[in-house]
Formats: structure tokens, sequence, C-alpha cells
């Protein structure tokens, strides 16, 4: 059954990059790159691998793009072994969308303007990669009326998931709070402080 499993995540994740190459969205560049086994937790963390980007020349929305579709496809796996009746796994799936949720609160993990919208990601290497974001996650995290949303966000998207709605219920959570970005810095290039 994981096998299946596995196989069913694999063609959902290779047909979103399809489709999103038709539409020329750059983003699918992204989300074959980085998601990978050496990579895929930079979805987690909300930080930019630069090296490990394909090519120069990425937005912010084309990595807002791909960190949508790679948990897009987190939800759909979280869905499936839930309805299979593996409690476990599809856990451990929305685990790894309520961690990419906490950390864009992150204390330092992004650059937000005055209204809470995204103008600019950090690279994962200026953050210490995975060892010094592990670390920095050991201290104390967002705190006061940010711990206090993400709570909010996160029963929202819990209780998305014990309903079994689909990923268009749980993309606007997303979209107006923990991955909001500045309409005039989208498409700034990715890195790129204002």
């Amino acid at each position: 059954m994981n096998l299946l499993k596995t196989f069913c995540v694999a063609l959902l994740f290779l047909s979103s990059v399809a489709f999103a190459q038709q539409d020329g969205d750059r983003s699918s560049a992204l989300v074959a790159a980085l998601s990978t086994p050496k990579n895929q937790w930079i979805f987690n963390h909300i930080c930019v691998p630069v090296e490990a980007l394909p090519e120069s020349g990425y937005s912010n929305r084309d990595f807002v793009n791909a960190y949508l579709t790679v948990t897009q496809v987190r939800w759909t796996a979280a869905l499936e072994a839930k309805a299979n009746g593996n409690e476990h796994a599809s856990m451990k799936e929305l685990a790894n969308i309520l961690h990419g949720i906490i950390d864009t609160y992150w204390p330092g993990r992004l650059q937000r303007d005055a209204s809470g919208a995204i103008v600019a990601f950090k690279d994962c290497e200026s953050l210490g990669n995975l060892p010094g974001v592990l670390s920095a996650e050991k201290l104390a995290g967002p705190d006061g009326e940010t711990r206090k949303n993400l709570v909010l966000l996160e029963a929202a998207v819990i209780a998305r998931w014990k309903n079994s709605r689909p990923f268009d219920e749980v993309k606007p959570i997303l979209e107006s709070g923990p991955i909001k970005l500045s309409a005039e810095l989208a498409d700034s290039p990715l890195l790129k402080r204002p």
C-alpha cells in the first residue's frame, strides 16, 4: 500500500510540474530542484538554498508558487493516508505543513512589511543552513500576538484536515497570512532586498 501511495504522490507531483510548465510557470523548475530528499526541508523552514537553485532570475512569486505546489502535494498525501487509515503517515504530512506555517513567522526568517506581507526571503546559508535553522528553533520562537495568530492559523488548517477538505480551502489561509506576498515586490528577484 505504501508503494501505491508513493506512486500516487509522485504522479500528482509530476502532473503539477507538467501543468505549471504548460503555463510557463517558472516555479516548476524550483519545485523540481528543491523538492528532493536533500533540499525538501526548505519548504518546512522557509528559506532559499541559493546553491541549489537551478539558475538565476527567479522571483519571490516563483518561490511562493513552488511552496504552494509542494504543500498541495503534501496535503493530498495527508488526506490519502488518512482515507486509507494510516493516521501516522497522514499526520506526518500535516506536521510538515504546520511546520512551514510556524516558520514563516519565526523571528528573523522572513522580511515582512508593516502589513505583514513578505517582501524578501533569506538565503538558507545566511541562517546556517539546516543545522543553523534547527539550532535557532531550539530557542524561543514567535510570541505574543504572533503566537496567538499562529494558533488560529494552525487550528484552521487542522480543522480542514480533520474534515478532509480540499487544498482549495487551505490555500487561501496560507496566502492571506503565512505566505502572503507583498503585491509590489512579488515579481522582485528572489533574495533581493527592498
